[in-house]
């Protein structure tokens, strides 16, 4: 009907969204189908050394990406990193600070992050030992999100406990173990 085009407006506009969502099908099928991913683990930063390593001393990761404050970081940063490649073969960190008292803020950088490792099509984990209270927050909401398996490690008894009840993925299932053996002087 060339004297009312308006008429078919709605039917474009529907089959734009359907088009859109078959292209959106096909990616995330073309991700599920390529094999090869990296392990990733998500940390939070703090002014323990044990906390930051804990998971990697018990399991094998690929990469280890840790969010703090930028303090923290700039403390933390050279010492975990020698550590981490040299005692964990981890082949690579990241360190992302995380702005302070906003939590609209850090889910917005955590967001950002873990898309980026999604859309790699690599397997995420996160790790909550001796996370603070806002960070704990994002973690759950973005773990919740993302369905992430999260887990957090009794330092003394050197257990990991998951957190997530039901997941298709877990740590202690999916992630090969290590022991790596530690002295005063490593780190």
């Amino acid at each position: 009907n060339a004297g009312n085009p308006g008429k078919y407006y709605p039917l474009c506009r529907l089959f734009f969204f359907l088009n859109q969502l078959l292209n959106l099908q096909e990616k995330i099928s073309a991700c599920k189908v390529h094999e090869e991913h990296e392990s990733v683990c998500f940390e939070f930063l703090n002014n323990e050394a044990l906390d930051n390593m804990i998971t990697c001393l018990n399991y094998r990761f690929d990469r280890v990406v840790y969010f703090g404050l930028a303090d923290v970081i700039k403390k933390e940063r050279k010492s975990t990193e020698r550590f981490l490649k040299e005692y964990c073969d981890v082949k690579e960190t990241e360190f992302v600070a995380l702005p302070a008292d906003d939590l609209k803020g850090m889910l917005e950088t955590m967001q950002n992050s873990i898309v980026r490792e999604i859309e790699g099509n690599n397997e995420l984990y996160f790790d909550i030992t001796g996370g603070e209270s806002l960070i704990l927050v994002a973690f759950g909401i973005l773990s919740e999100r993302y369905d992430t398996p999260m887990h957090k490690f009794d330092i003394e008894s050197n257990k990991c406990i998951e957190l997530q009840s039901g997941s298709d993925r877990n740590i202690t299932k999916d992630v090969p173990a290590r022991r790596v053996e530690l002295t005063i002087n490593r780190y």
